[in-house]
């Protein structure tokens, strides 16, 4: 366990004890992670701050549920994942119910209308990447998605993880290696 756990563990047993004070630190050290993956989502400044203070009030009502069982930097930035994804698909309901003649107006929409089969196939292709990615270890799984899907560096994934760049970097390729044969197997 990293030095950085151990101050996550105090700092949180010391919340739930009710010195709630101590949340700042929790807010000063995750905020890059939160608004790396809340401007991901949103590209109004504003509306990236709003969303951030909801996570971090999101992070503090659910501090309960956090078990142990993976590292909390890891808990972190799925529940901010979770949160900026949940939001983006109730806003995309809210602007289809909008819609006065109903009509599915997505960017994805006029894309395929030029080529459905191409579309079709990504479809296909990234049903078979999520289906391989679960197959996979969370230590594996977690950074692999990490950098390939959320687009964060070697160094960010490995602040938010705690665990060293080299580590990281062999975890990922390890990852790599595995998907690839499961991905094999299926074709």
């Amino acid at each position: 366990m990293s030095s950085c756990e151990i101050d996550d563990q105090k700092v949180i047993s010391d919340i739930q004890s009710g010195n709630t004070e101590q949340f700042r630190l929790i807010v000063d050290r995750y905020a890059p992670v939160v608004f790396h993956i809340v401007r991901r989502f949103e590209k109004d400044e504003i509306h990236v701050k709003e969303r951030a203070h909801e996570i971090f009030l999101k992070i503090y009502e659910r501090l309960n549920s956090y078990n142990g069982d993976s590292a909390f930097s890891s808990w972190v930035y799925m529940v901010a994942l979770n949160y900026c994804r949940d939001d983006y698909r109730k806003e995309q309901r809210r602007n289809k119910r909008m819609d006065e003649y109903g009509e599915e107006l997505s960017d994805s929409w006029f894309e395929s209308e030029d080529n459905p089969e191409h579309d079709m196939i990504n479809r296909e292709t990234a049903g078979l990447l999520d289906a391989g990615i679960k197959k996979l270890k969370p230590d594996y799984a977690l950074p692999l998605i990490m950098k390939y899907r959320e687009g964060l560096s070697y160094e960010a994934i490995s602040e938010v993880l705690n665990v060293s760049v080299s580590a990281l970097k062999v975890r990922i390729h390890r990852a790599r290696n595995e998907l690839k044969n499961i991905l094999e197997d299926k074709l």
